[in-house]
């Protein structure tokens, strides 16, 4: 688990004056999704370094999890660690969806083991019905038997990438999922645990507490597929948006970095314009956007893209 711990906090550690430090971990070393069948990965996502090229080994314990924490915490600067909160984010080798027992023994363990902090949780998960159900009920569990407490903010974060059927082919695990069926099957959670947890505002965001619909933007892959930015998929954006709640939602538009194993056959980086024009046009239609450039191109990081031997041109 070491290869894990090393990726999981390497450029992917972010200061914040106020908040604290925020730290990126793994759940499981390679992809559950991108396990072998046959000799094939039929399941990996198709932008996804991890699930394309990394073995798959299994899940992460709580306390692997936790020492990935404990890992980048030592490597920061004293002003970082003397903040007051500690953000946890759950996106990177791996799926939270695949590893529940991880992903909770890991947030229960983090309040003692970190006691400095008050904690906060990000979920990341392609929201597979069943999986990511049963993890969603674990976590309003424990704010239920008092192992969080209401200022222990969770964020959920939705791996989209598309908003018609191009995420059947982008995230072939959710080839059988209506995405406003798995939007809602998110938020269902998020509204269970407003009971349990006290809103807080937080430094770039209306109220703290929101859903992240992830949008890694990618351009044309040769003849295969036309990319997910084209006005059409900015409408479907917006369609899917205004059918939830666009008080409910963050669009966060993401860049994808090339993986050199791919050669021609990769998807497209999408121009900066582009980003600039689906920002514009979505706040237009009342819908909150974040524009998030990676801070891991360095090993081809973005959206649990960790993978060695990525190197940089």
């Amino acid at each position: 688990t070491s290869e894990v711990i090393n990726f999981g906090t390497h450029d992917t550690v972010r200061f914040f004056s106020v908040r604290g430090p925020s730290v990126c971990v793994s759940q499981q070393k390679g992809c559950h999704l991108g396990r072998k069948i046959k000799g094939e990965r039929p399941l990996a996502c198709k932008f996804c370094s991890t699930g394309r090229y990394q073995e798959y080994e299994g899940n992460l314990s709580g306390a692997e999890i936790v020492h990935q924490v404990e890992t980048a915490l030592r490597g920061m600067p004293d002003g970082a660690r003397s903040a007051p909160r500690l953000r946890v984010v759950f996106a990177g080798m791996g799926d939270s969806s695949y590893n529940p027992n991880g992903v909770i023994d890991a947030m229960k363990m983090m309040p003692a083991a970190f006691p400095q902090y008050t904690t906060d949780f990000v979920v990341a998960s392609v929201a597979p019905p069943g999986k990511f159900d049963k993890l969603g009920q674990r976590i309003v569990k424990l704010y239920e038997k008092g192992a969080l407490g209401p200022d222990n903010q969770v964020y959920f974060q939705l791996s989209t990438h598309a908003s018609n059927d191009k995420r059947a082919y982008l995230i072939p695990v959710s080839k059988n999922d209506k995405l406003e069926t798995t939007v809602r099957r998110v938020l269902a959670v998020h509204h269970q645990l407003d009971r349990y947890i006290t809103p807080r505002p937080v430094e770039g965001y209306p109220d703290g507490r929101r859903v992240t619909l992830n949008y890694l933007m990618l351009g044309p892959k040769g003849n295969e597929f036309v990319g997910n930015a084209t006005g059409k998929d900015l409408q479907d954006m917006i369609d899917l948006v205004r059918k939830v709640g666009t008080n409910e939602l963050i669009a966060r538009l993401s860049a994808f970095n090339p993986d050199n194993r791919d050669g021609s056959h990769s998807f497209q980086v999408v121009p900066k314009e582009t980003f600039g024009h689906w920002n514009e046009v979505l706040t237009q239609n009342g819908i909150f956007v974040r524009e998030f450039e990676s801070k891991g191109t360095d090993v081809r990081a973005g959206c649990g893209m960790l993978i060695g031997g990525a190197q940089a041109d």
